[in-house]
Formats: C-alpha cells, sequence, structure tokens
C-alpha cells in the first residue's frame, strides 16, 4: 500500500485511499449541496473529501480536529484533492477554545458527522497489534468519551438535523451501547434505517451499519444514523 503514496495520480489528488466500510459514512451522513456540515473528528479527511465528492464541493463543511500535527496532515490532504469547500480548524468539541467555533456555529449545522476515537478492533487486519494493547478498562475510557462528542455536539445541531455516530470497533461498549444511553437522553432524536443510504447487507436489525471482517469481507465498522425531530 505505501507505494500507493508515491503514485502521481495520487499526488495530483486524482484519488484516496479507504477501506470499504469507511465509505459508508459519508454517503450514511448524506451532505447535500448547499448545506452546511461538521466534521467534528475529521483528521486526517478522508470521510471529509468524501463528503465534500457527494456535495459537488459545494455549501459548506467544517473540519475540526483536537490534535494539531493531524490537522496539518489533514489540510494538506484536501488541499491535494481540490478539496474548497471546507475550513479547518484545529479545537476540541469537548473543550473548544476558540469562539469562532465554540459560539459562532451553535444550532448552525444541517449534518453532523462524528467518526469517534475508538479501540479500533475492527481493523486488526491492517493493524493486529491492537488486540495487545487494548484492556478492558480501555473501552470503559473510550465509551465515556465517544458518550461526550455525542452530547456535545447536538447544541451545534439544527432542528430536522442529522448526526452520524460511527466507529472502526465492533465492541458494543462503543457502538449500540453508546446510541442506547443516548437515546435516552434525548428523546428529540430518532434513528433512521440505513439501509435508505447505503447496502442492506450491511445494515443490522437496528438500522446501524455494522461490519465485521469475517463475514463481510471488510474492516469492522459501525454507523448510526441520527435525526433531530425537533
Amino acid at each position: 500500500m505505501s507505494r500507493i503514496y508515491a503514485d502521481d495520480f495520487f499526488k495530483k489528488g486524482f484519488f484516496s485511499v479507504q477501506d470499504t466500510s469507511a465509505g459508508f459514512m459519508a454517503p450514511l451522513l448524506d451532505p447535500k449541496e448547499g448545506e452546511m456540515v461538521l466534521d467534528a473528528c475529521a483528521a486526517p479527511g478522508g470521510k471529509t473529501s468524501h463528503m465534500s465528492e457527494l456535495m459537488n464541493n459545494k455549501g459548506k463543511i467544517i473540519a475540526l480536529d483536537k490534535y494539531l500535527s493531524r490537522v496539518e496532515i489533514m489540510r494538506e490532504n484536501l488541499i491535494r484533492q481540490g478539496v474548497e469547500n471546507a475550513e479547518v480548524f484545529h479545537d476540541d468539541i469537548n473543550d473548544p477554545q476558540t469562539p469562532e467555533f465554540s459560539e459562532g456555529f451553535i444550532g448552525k449545522f444541517d449534518k453532523i458527522l462524528l467518526d469517534v476515537p475508538c479501540s479500533g478492533l475492527g481493523v486488526l487486519s491492517k493493524k493486529p497489534d491492537i488486540k495487545w494493547k487494548r484492556e478492558l478498562e480501555d473501552i470503559k475510557k473510550l465509551n465515556i468519551l465517544q458518550s461526550e462528542i455525542l452530547e456535545n455536539s447536538v447544541k451545534y445541531l439544527k432542528p430536522g438535523g442529522v448526526i452520524v455516530y460511527s466507529t472502526c470497533t465492533t465492541e458494543i461498549e462503543e457502538n449500540a451501547n453508546v446510541i442506547d444511553e443516548f437515546l435516552k437522553n434525548h428523546p428529540e432524536f430518532k434513528i433512521e434505517n440505513a439501509k435508505n443510504y447505503v447496502n442492506e447487507k450491511v445494515v443490522n436489525e437496528q438500522g446501524f451499519v455494522e461490519t465485521f471482517p469475517q463475514i463481510h469481507g471488510i474492516d469492522g465498522a459501525f454507523g448510526a444514523r441520527l435525526v433531530k425531530t425537533s
């Protein structure tokens, strides 16, 4: 794979690289031309550029990430691919420091993508060492962080707006459990069935995108589409 990044067509921005499972999340959010979209855990920008393509490089994407080094990589990737409708922010949705983001975008977004930090246990085929580095306590801590990100995103969404919560893990504690707890506290949200947006073969009985390497032949991933009804 590393040779791909030296390819002239890659350098000129003709294509980007992501697993099939990651490619479900932008269509699940279904961003449209002219909409205001937040990618809250955006670096290195693969899903941001995918959304920009679906939007025909129109509308506005705010691409947010808390790590400066990753923000710089994302900025380079978006420039390489000719993304013109995304503005990059170095900030943290759980603890925003810039007034422009923390105050200027409340209630402004039509759609929000939350590709949250996770254990990464769905990508063991690419990073097999992960299984030796994860403990149960890590999953519990991540569940708290993921819930905080989801909770803190709500105030930025318009009524009738959409949040897509996604991970690259197969752990229920990081996936369905986070959504179930969120819905208990937010009756104004409902689940919209993912099969309306992606291949039904990767949608489970609850209406979530849920993929497993041993079943689907791609990375393990999870995606939930939540609609704010009021």
